[in-house]
């Protein structure tokens, strides 16, 4: 992904001062469809890659694979062995899921808004549990090349003060 930023005018659309100068900044040039695409395409590879690598070791067909994890002081920053091995074979399941339907579910714009909050979740929850360094946060990041710049301006106007109106009497 680094690589490809390097040819892209990421900074015309995705920093502060392109929200603060958004007409100067546009003028300029803009962001190249195909490389966001691009770059959005190498996302989706790094679930359905995950989703295949996992399907082929019994351990996470089984559902038995979380409970090996926890079972790992080094591996783990909160303990959820005491959800006992049902509540672990589910959560197992369902990391299978969410990563076999993000690479699709990504990409259709009715379901890119749960998948969105899905993976976010996932990953928060990821970071909460295990120590497994940067990557859940750099995947967050990484997740945010699919929030179109409509979506972000509506999500800006939401937590931006309302102005009071005066009265319409004239009276204070």
């Amino acid at each position: 992904m680094a690589l490809m930023m390097i040819f892209a005018n990421a900074q015309a659309h995705y920093s502060l001062d392109a929200k603060l100068n958004r007409v100067q900044l546009f003028r300029e040039g803009r962001f190249d469809g195909f490389l966001l695409r691009m770059l959005q395409a190498q996302l989706t590879l790094v679930y359905l890659g995950t989703f295949l690598g996992k399907i082929r070791h019994n351990d996470w067909l089984s559902g038995e694979m979380l409970f090996y994890v926890f079972q790992d002081k080094e591996m783990i920053r909160l303990p959820l062995s005491f959800l006992g091995q049902g509540a672990l074979k589910f959560l197992t399941y369902l990391t299978l899921v969410i990563e076999g339907a993000a690479p699709l579910a990504l990409w259709f714009r009715k379901t890119r808004g749960v998948a969105l909050i899905v993976l976010f979740a996932f990953h928060l929850g990821l970071e909460l549990t295990m120590n497994i360094l940067f990557f859940q946060w750099l995947m967050i990041a990484s997740l945010t090349l699919f929030i179109s710049e409509s979506q972000v301006d509506r999500w800006i106007l939401l937590f931006q003060p309302q102005k009071k109106r005066a009265p319409r009497d004239g009276s204070v």
